[in-house]
This record gives structure tokens, C-alpha cells and sequence, in this order.
């Protein structure tokens, strides 16, 4: 989908052994004999080296030029296996010409020896040649073997180099000749090598030619075939792997392809090493599914790797080398548009210098120039270019291949640029009904031809006719997504949504021409709001429940190992940037069964003890060696783990619109980019702060006069769901300023998800019924100091515990929450420790009281010494989630012998087992503040929560009073045990602060926010 032609890149040609004839006795028969037998056994066992070294053994003790052309065949072969062509091509040749004389041209003898020379020279890209010594072998091995399954093994030489020369329909004819030849025989073919080979060769041109379903089929049967003979630890193996997985990328199937290549990759990397020309095919492919997934800096590397391999094996003129030249060039336009250009030039040079240029790869490379030409505007030079690659495609290819179809998109891309609507239409239409007929109707590379059709019906004001086509578009997108969300670790996923084409604002755009005569543009735009925002974050989820699940105890154990450094990741961090901590504080940095087992033990201890800057130095590439591995862990994870699916949550309107109540509107926003102050600067004082963020509500309260103007005209409404985004994920939109300057937490209750999608979200089996079996935890760490804020300026990168005020209403707060959860455990002082709190499983309720912190949503380009700027190097998402943290009793010296260090942070609270918490509630400063984004929402607690599986997260944006927080609770828990919803219970705390004199101003009651369910808790969980 990122490209202007299909994913087509390269199919790896294999070459099967050639079978071994019965010699003449000799005068010495044993000795040469069994060398030869032994490397012939040790070359099908995929020891090449050990092949090669005896094969060498069995050419010095030759007897006569028969014996010696045997051998020098024999190790002109397994020399051009390992990839040591130079070498192979010498005793090929020499072979060559000792059997031409002994025993003669027309005889099996040499007819193996041209088929093996045929090899080399096919992959070494002297294709004339090489079909010549293929035909002659074919046509010797006719005469002298009839159908044996020698003349079928060059009949697979003779297709193979047809195959790429681009006479696919003249290659398919001999791989299914040489096909017959084997189904003939009596014989097991299922244990040949020389059969899988074949197979996996048809399955690559089926491929080529847009036969996907007989190139499954085929791909198959020899896979199963070399998984026997020669076995896995064969190069024959990994490579069919290499030529298989590009027929799963091509299909969309992302996920089975990463596989593929993964384990592909470390069987050639075992086997032929990094220099193999086998390796360079392997790159050049495994780079497009990296494309395809976003992560486009490993998809260049991986580029320019296999190029610059091929131009050492092969020399700078090898046709070869167009394909690899090609591909790079589509990956550098996108940020370069004139060095991609001058990549698409070399490549369509080296083609046309080549008579015998294969019709795909040069097509593809012509494709690539004409799109960079209409993009600068000369059309002219377009339609030359490709009227020459519909020529090309049309006569190498025919007119039903998928290649044809890009040829048929670009020529109406063209037309669209000059207007010329009809015949765009007509082009599109055509390009369209192509890739339909030969990839499917599900394919990924129909979303952009159908998303360009529908591009050109907007543009000329047909929109009933482009909406069909976007919504077809967006369908098929979707789907995969979903298939690329389950590749990789956290971080590729989020690249993949940060590089994939995004619908949302061509739709967008087009509800705003639309949507008053189409209402179906509006539902068509939200849908695809809906199905984009969030879908990370539910990916991360649906992963660490189902694995945390799994009945493969050694997926759970290495699941655990990711969670333990994810650990170890937020102490080194904490230790980073909160450096003045208590010396007893220890911190997790263990890692018990994993392979760096106490290797950042001694580092944390010292952290926290014996600063200096260049322990700072080795923490910091400590974070980033964990962050490798951890990455390492979840792509690992992730293919082991097939069974998973993530929770498919409905993105059509009707399905969203019936999970609402009669009084309920959902309100989605999508890419708010302003900024907004609010009571964020801690320097200014309480009057000065309010002001500012009175002013910033105001202001925000214009901008989305459209919003309220229609809430105040929907007069049913009561309770509003909202999906914010970007920087709207910080506001409280209760604070905000309604019909007649009220605010809407007047009329309103509200409460935040995520995504629309998210309303659809069913309960799961038995939970109800798990829930009076599960522990509610009430926790109180009131801090140590004076009640008092310390009043100095703390050093950037500092943190003192018992510089935190002793909070002397946080046990009253406590003892509030108990009264009206009778059957809670409260922790109090010396209890509520970090491990007691990680040691929880599924508990049905958790309210934890005390201080918070949160560094990391600094700007640190503006204001360097920010105390959480210790770590600039790190992303800011990724920063909050390790500096923001809920302080518990280690942190003030009474943890006990607990070895934690009384942070918990976001990071590690993601890790927890809060599978169906009915409630978080967080009372502590800041929690629901962090790092927004633009579709993920809000980096930090929030986010931590989510993925940790609560079902409601309770927390306030900004610093809240002491009283006034223990007031609002006090509330909010009455109103809830009264069994009034979780959001209408928090807007009638909100309402009594409102209307209580000192805390009438909106910095004591707009803070705390909801996000998730906002139905009523459980009434068992007030139950005594």
C-alpha cells in the first residue's frame, strides 16, 4: 500500500541437486568413490563446508578425466551453493570442458555439468548464456535419459532462467513439463530435493503472474516436501522460506510473513552467512514488509545492505541489481523526492541498456519515474513513460496481471492531473476491476485504487458515487491494520500506524463538501475517526491479556522476563530522574531467569548512592539496551503467540449508536493541535495560575461553540461521552462554558474514552461472578514531611521524599472511602508499600490516597533545566511513563524489607493484574495528567491503567488541595453507594464543591476526571 506498484520484489531461484549416475569401476574404485558418496551425504545434510572440504578430497584422488569431471563438477557445485561464485564458475567451466571430451557431448555426464554451469550463470545474471547450457542439458538429457527425472531437473533450470528473463508463460510450460516428469514416476517424490525445489519455483512464477492461489498451493507442497528432504538445516529450506514470505506480503498477510522472514533469516545467517547472494534476496524482500509495516529506517537499511551485496557479488551492471535500485528508490522519494527520482532513473537505464530486461522489474522501475514526473508536473514525460510500460507489462506480462492494473492507475492518475475526467474514471475503473480479478477483493493494494477512483468522482462533485468507494476503502484498510497490529513489539506497531496512509483526513475533507446532501459522508467520516484513534493501545491490551493467559508455559515465562524489564527500565529510570532518593531504596533490576541476570544491579544501587555523570552516561544506555531487548521480547512474543486475535470492536455508527442510552451522546473529537494552558506552571502564583487557565477555558469554550451550540439544542441530553484528542485529552471538559455561560457539568455528566469503538466493548464471561470473590484495597501513604510544601526551588533531576507535605487529610479520606466499602482492606503507614500494591490480582476496587508525581511533559527544547529533562534523550511518551509515579511507603523509608523503591510508576503499572477492576481511583496530584497524542490518547497513568485492564480510571489532572480532595471523595463514594453512576456520582461531587464558597473556584472541583465506564458500581461491592 505504500508503493505505486504491488508488492512484488523478488522470488529466490533455487537449484536442486543434481542426481548422482553410476561411475565405472577403477583401478581404484573405494577410495574415490566413497569420498564422493561422503560429500554428496554431507551436501544433503546442509554441511557445505564439510562438503566442500571432502569434495576437494575426492578431485586429488581422481583416476582419469571421467572421475575428475565428476568431481570438479561436484565442487564447482557446492562452491556456487556457499555462495563463493568466482571459484564455482573456474571448476564449472573446467568440468565443462573435461567432459565435453571424455565421455563426450551427448551424454548424461555432460549434460549435468552444463546444467550446474547453466545455474551460476543465471545467478550471476548472464542469462543468455545460462538459458543456452539449460536448453542444451534439456535437450541432451531428452535424448540420452528420456523422462527420467534428470532431463525435469533442467527443464526447472531452463524455467527458472526464462522466469527472469520475463517469459513467464514459456517458464511455467517448462517448470510444468518437468512437474509431469516427476508425477510420473513410481518413485518418492515427496523426499526429493529436486521436487520441493521445483514446486517452490512454479510458486514464484504462479506469483509473478498474478496466480496466487496455485502459488499458495505450490508453496506448500514443496515447503512440506524440503522440510524431509533436505531437512530444515539445508540452505535449500530457508531459502523457499525467503520466496514464500514474499507471497504472504504480497497477499496482506503481514503477520505470516514477518514470521517467516524471521525464522528465514537466522537459518541463511547459520547457514550461508551475511554474504551469500541468497542473503541479499532476503533483505531486498524482507525491506518491503518493513516498508509495508512503517518502520522505513530498518526497510532502507535493509535496501541499501542487499544493493550493495549484489554490486559485490555481481558487478555494477547486473540486471539484478534494477529490482534492488528500484525498491530503494520508492523508499527515498517519500523523503526526497529528487534523489528517489534519480534512483527510479539509474534502474529504468540499466533495463533499457538490456534487451532481454525482465518485463516486471523493468515495468516496475518505468512506473516509479512516471509517478515522480506527473507528481513535478510534467505529464508529458508521464504518458511517454508509461505508454512505454504498458508496453512492456503487456507484452512480458500480458494484460491480466496486477502490474497492468498499476499501469492502468498511473495512466488515469495522469488524466485526473489534466482534468481529462472521463477517461481517468474509465482508466481507474478498469485498474480497479483488474486487482479485483487477479488479487481479490480484499487485497491491500485495492484500498488506494479504490480510494483513487473515489478521489476523482469528489473532484468532479459525483460524492454519491466516490462514497460507496471510500467506505469500501476504509473496510478493507481496516482489516489490515488489524493483520499489521499483531506483528512486532509495542513501538513497530505504533510506527505502523505512524507511517500507514491515513483515511481519515481525505474523509474528513469530503464529509465537509458532503455531508449536507450525504449523510452517509458524515457516518463515513466518524467511522473512520473511530477506527483509527486508540487502536495501539487496544492492541497492547488484548497482547497482555492473552498472553498473561496462555496455556504455553514458556510464553508466560518469557512474558513474565518482559514484564521484570520493563521493571528494571522504570527503576533506572526513576533513578535518573529523581536522583536524591533515600540511599535504602533498591529498586528491581534483578531479572531472575533471563540472560542479563544481574547485570544492572550493581549499576541501580550505584545510581542511587555514588552519582556521577558517567554512571548517569552507562544508565542511560542501560534504558536503551532494555528498551532493545523488551522490543526483542514482544516481536518474539508475537509470533509465538497465533492464537491471538485482538477484540474486534464495531466502528459503524449503528453499532456505536446502539450501545448508547436515550440520554447519552457521544462526542469524538480527531487532531486538536493548539496548545492550551492551564494550571500547569508551578513558579506563578495561585492567583496568576487561575487567571491564566480561566482564560485558556474561555478561550477553548469559542472554539468549540459549535459543540455546545448543538448540546444546548439536544434538550434530552444528560450525560456526554467523550473521546478527545491530542491536547483536548488534558481539559476538563466539565470546566467548559455551555448555553448561557454555564458550565456543562451543570447539565452534564462526562466521562472520557479512548475511541467511540470502546462503547461496543462486551463484559467478559463470569466476571460479575469473580467479583465477590475479589479483594478492594483502600491505600493511604500520607507522606513524611511537615504539613508544608517545601518552599525552596528543587534542582533540576532532584526529588526528596520527605520534602512531599505530610497530607493530614489523606487517612481521613481513607476512612471515608472504608465506611462506604465496609469489606475493604485498608493500608495504611508501613502498608501501603509499592510491593503489596504490585502483588494485587484482579481486585475488584483500588483507591489509592497520597502524593503523585509526574516529570517528562516538559518542554525540554524550551526549558532544559526542567526536572524531568535528566532523560531529553528519551521521548517524551516514553518519558512520562517512566516518571510519572505514585508515591508509597518505601519512598518515605517505611517499606519494611521490601526491595522496591516506593515509585510505582506508569510503566510498571501497566504490568499489573487489574483484569476487570471495576474502579482506580488515584487521589493524588497530577495522575491523569502526561504526554497527549494524536490518536493514542494520553501517555502516563491513563494509559497504564488501560492496559492494565481497569474498567474505570478516577484521577485528577492538576495539583488539588489537601481538604478539597478529601471533601470530593467523601462525595463522590456517598453518591456511589447510593447507586447513582460512576460519572453522575462525580459530577454531583463536582457540584457540591461548585457551590460550597471555598471551593467554588473550578482549580478544586474541575480536575478530577473519568475515564471508562461511567455505569454504577456493583452493589455488592457496598455490601457488609
Amino acid at each position: 500500500m505504500n508503493g505505486a506498484v504491488p508488492a512484488l520484489v523478488g522470488i529466490v531461484l533455487l537449484a536442486g541437486a543434481s542426481a548422482p549416475l553410476l561411475l565405472a569401476q577403477d583401478s581404484h574404485p573405494r577410495d574415490w568413490a566413497s569420498l564422493d558418496r561422503q560429500a554428496e551425504d554431507l551436501y544433503d545434510k546442509g554441511d557445505l563446508k564439510e562438503a566442500i572440504r571432502i569434495a576437494r578430497l575426492a578431485a586429488g584422488a581422481a583416476s582419469g578425466p571421467r572421475q575428475s569431471g565428476r568431481s570438479l563438477d561436484r565442487l564447482g557445485f557446492f562452491e556456487y551453493t556457499s555462495g563463493n561464485l568466482k571459484e564455482a564458475e573456474s571448476l564449472l567451466r573446467r568440468a565443462l570442458e573435461l567432459r565435453k571430451n571424455t565421455p563426450g557431448i551427448d551424454t548424461a555426464d555432460y549434460a549435468e555439468s552444463a546444467n550446474d554451469l547453466a545455474l551460476l550463470c543465471r545467478d550471476s545474471g548472464k542469462l543468455p548464456e545460462a538459458r543456452e547450457l539449460a536448453g542444451e542439458a534439456v535437450a541432451i538429457r531428452s535424448r540420452v535419459l528420456g523422462a527420467a527425472h534428470p532431463r525435469a531437473e533442467s527443464l526447472n533450470t531452463l524455467g527458472s532462467t526464462c522466469a527472469l528473463q520475463g517469459e513467464y508463460d514459456l517458464a511455467i510450460s517448462r517448470f510444468e513439463a518437468a512437474l509431469a516428469i516427476h508425477d510420473s514416476q513410481s518413485g518418492p517424490k515427496d523426499a526429493s530435493e529436486e521436487y520441493g525445489t521445483l514446486c517452490i519455483n512454479l510458486a514464484g512464477t504462479y506469483q509473478r503472474v498474478g496466480k496466487y492461489a496455485k502459488a499458495e498451493l505450490l508453496f506448500a507442497k514443496g515447503l512440506a516436501v524440503l522440510r524431509v528432504k533436505p531437512g530444515v538445516n539445508h540452505p535449500a529450506y530457508p531459502a523457499s522460506l525467503v520466496a514464500f514470505a514474499y507471497l504472504q506480503a504480497d497477499l496482506g498477510h503481514y503477520s505470516a510473513a514477518e514470521k517467516l522472514y524471521d525464522e528465514s533469516g537466522r537459518l541463511l545467517r547459520e547457514q550461508l552467512g551475511e554474504q551469500h547472494p541468497v542473503y541479499a534476496t532476503f533483505l531486498n524482500n524482507r525491506a518491503a514488509l518493513y516498508t509495508a509495516l512503517g518502520n522505513l529506517t530498518v526497510a532502507e537499511s535493509d535496501y541499501r545492505k542487499a544493493l550493495e551485496l549484489k554490486r559485490r557479488i555481481y558487478g555494477g551492471g547486473a540486471l539484478t541489481i534494477g529490482a534492488s535500485l528500484r525498491n530503494l528508490a520508492r523508499l527515498v522519494y517519500g523523503r526526497n523526492p529528487s534523489e528517489g527520482e534519480k534512483l527510479f532513473q539509474q534502474a529504468v537505464d540499466l533495463y533499457r541498456q538490456n534487451p532481454k530486461a525482465p518485463a516486471f522489474d523493468y515495468s516496475s522501475a518505468l512506473l516509479g519515474l512516471a509517478e515522480a514526473q506527473r507528481n513535478r508536473g510534467d505529464l508529458r514525460a508521464a504518458r511517454e513513460i508509461l505508454r512505454h510500460a504498458s508496453d512492456v507489462a503487456a507484452n512480458g506480462l500480458g494484460m491480466k496481471h496486477p502490474l497492468y492494473a498499476a499501469v492502468l492507475r498511473d495512466l488515469g492518475l495522469v488524466h485526473q492531473a489534466a482534468r481529462e475526467y472521463p477517461e481517468a474514471m474509465r482508466r481507474l475503473a478498469q485498474a480497479v476491476a483488474l486487482v479485483q480479478e487477479t488479487q481479490g477483493d480484499n487485497h491491500p493494494d485495492l484500498v488506494r485504487y479504490l480510494h483513487r477512483l473515489a478521489a476523482v468522482y469528489e473532484e468532479t462533485g459525483d460524492y454519491r458515487a466516490a462514497e460507496p468507494l471510500y467506505r469500501r476503502s476504509l473496510d478493507i484498510s481496516g482489516g489490515v491494520l488489524a493483520d499489521m497490529l499483531t506483528v512486532g513489539s509495542e513501538s513497530n506497531k505504533l510506527a505502523v500506524v505512524a507511517n500507514l496512509e491515513d483515511p481519515v483526513p481525505a474523509l474528513l475533507s469530503f464529509q465537509r463538501k458532503a455531508g449536507d446532501r450525504l449523510p452517509a459522508a458524515r457516518a463515513l467520516a466518524f467511522e473512520a475517526v473511530a477506527s483509527r484513534k486508540g487502536r495501539v493501545l487496544d492492541q497492547v491490551h488484548d497482547w497482555g491479556q492473552s498472553l498473561s493467559e496462555n496455556p504455553d508455559s514458556g510464553i508466560r515465562t518469557r512474558f513474565n522476563q518482559r514484564q521484570a524489564m520493563l521493571g528494571c527500565e522504570a527503576s533506572l529510570t526513576i533513578a535518573l530522574g529523581y536522583r536524591d532518593l533515600k540511599r535504602s531504596m533498591v529498586g528491581t533490576c534483578a531479572l531472575p531467569g533471563t540472560v542479563i541476570e544481574g547485570r544492572y544491579e550493581r549499576l541501580l544501587h550505584d545510581l542511587r548512592n555514588n552519582w556521577t555523570e558517567a554512571l548517569g552516561r552507562q544508565a542511560l544506555h542501560a534504558v536503551g539496551d532494555l528498551k532493545q531487548r523488551i522490543d526483542t521480547l514482544e516481536a518474539g512474543l508475537s509470533r509465538d503467540n497465533p492464537r491471538f486475535t485482538s477484540v474486534l470492536r464495531p466502528t459503524r455508527l449503528g453499532d456505536i449508536r446502539s450501545r448508547l442510552q436515550a440520554d447519552e451522546l457521544l462526542i469524538e473529537f480527531v487532531a486538536y493541535g493548539e496548545s492550551v494552558a492551564l494550571a500547569r506552571q508551578e513558579k506563578r502564583s495561585a492567583e496568576s495560575s487561575e487567571e491564566t487557565a480561566r482564560d485558556a477555558l474561555q478561550t477553548l469554550s469559542e472554539k468549540l461553540r459549535p459543540v455546545t451550540v448543538e448540546l444546548a439544542r439536544r434538550n434530552g441530553v444528560r450525560r456526554l461521552r467523550v473521546a478527545p484528542d491530542g491536547i483536548l485529552n488534558l481539559i476538563p471538559f466539565a470546566a467548559l462554558s455551555g448555553e448561557r455561560g454555564h458550565f456543562l457539568i451543570e447539565r452534564f455528566s462526562i466521562s472520557y474514552l479512548s475511541a467511540g469503538r470502546d462503547l461496543a466493548v462486551p463484559e467478559p464471561p463470569g466476571r460479575r461472578t469473580a467479583l465477590l470473590a475479589s479483594a478492594m484495597i483502600i491505600a493511604v501513604s500520607p507522606g513524611a514531611g511537615a504539613k508544608r510544601a517545601f518552599s525552596g526551588s528543587p534542582v533540576a533531576g532532584t526529588f526528596r521524599a520527605d520534602r512531599l507535605e505530610r497530607l493530614e487529610d489523606a487517612p481521613l479520606e481513607a476512612q471515608d472511602v472504608r465506611r462506604r466499602i465496609p469489606r475493604a482492606q485498608l493500608l495504611g503507614e508501613w502498608e501501603a508499600t509499592e510491593q503489596r500494591i504490585k502483588d494485587l490480582h484482579r481486585p475488584a476496587l483500588l483507591h489509592i490516597v497520597g502524593h503523585g508525581i509526574v516529570r517528562g511533559t516538559e518542554d525540554c527544547r524550551g526549558a532544559p533545566g526542567s526536572p524531568g529533562c535528566e532523560l531529553a534523550g528519551i521521548d517524551p511518551a516514553a518519558r512520562v511513563m517512566s516518571l510519572s509515579a505514585i508515591v508509597l511507603e518505601e519512598a518515605y523509608g517505611r517499606g519494611g524489607d521490601s526491595s522496591e523503591d516506593g515509585l510505582l510508576t506508569a510503566l510498571e503499572l501497566q504490568t499489573l493484574d487489574l483484569r476487570g477492576t471495576e474502579m482506580l481511583v488515584l487521589s493524588q496530584c497530577r495522575m491523569a495528567d502526561g504526554v497527549p497524542s494524536s490518536g493514542e490518547g494520553v501517555y502516563g497513568m491513563r494509559r497504564a491503567a488501560a492496559i492494565a485492564g481497569v474498567k474505570t480510571f478516577v484521577a485528577p489532572l492538576w495539583k488539588v488541595a489537601d481538604a478539597a480532595q478529601q471533601e470530593f471523595m467523601r462525595q463522590f463514594y456517598k453518591e456511589l453507594s447510593a447507586g447513582k453512576g460512576r460519572a453522575e456520582a462525580l459530577r454531583q461531587a463536582q457540584l457540591r464543591l461548585l457551590t460550597t464558597p471555598r471551593t467554588a473556584s473550578f482549580l478544586h472541583w474541575a480536575p478530577v476526571i473519568l475515564s471508562g465506564d461511567p455505569a454504577p458500581l456493583p452493589r455488592e461491592l457496598f455490601a457488609r
